[in-house]
């Protein structure tokens, strides 16, 4: 499974409070993803500590990523472009660790 996710909402400097989940290895495009997961709108502003309805689960599993610059957003300037938010699972695509 290859995902990229990214801070998607800053409330406080470096204290990221979402994540944007963009793609799923398969399924291109944030749409697609989160009607693949069944999420819609009434998840906004979910609490992933409380919700009964979504959490993160913690697996044991340790995985290697690897971070890179974002893709496709050459409009947002060299800062926000070059912010090395894309997460790659390296040991599925070990050519990009």
């Amino acid at each position: 499974m290859e995902l990229t996710i990214r801070p998607a909402m800053l409330t406080k400097e470096n204290v990221p409070q979402a994540v944007l989940i963009r793609r799923l290895t398969g399924v291109n495009g944030p749409g697609r993803l989160t009607k693949l997961l069944h999420l819609d709108k009434s998840f906004n502003g979910e609490d992933l500590q409380t919700s009964e309805r979504i959490w993160i689960e913690d697996s044991q599993e340790l995985l290697e990523y690897t971070t890179h610059p974002r893709v496709g957003i050459d409009y947002a300037g060299a800062y926000w472009k070059n912010k090395p938010w894309r997460f790659i699972m390296s040991s599925l695509h070990p050519d990009l660790g």
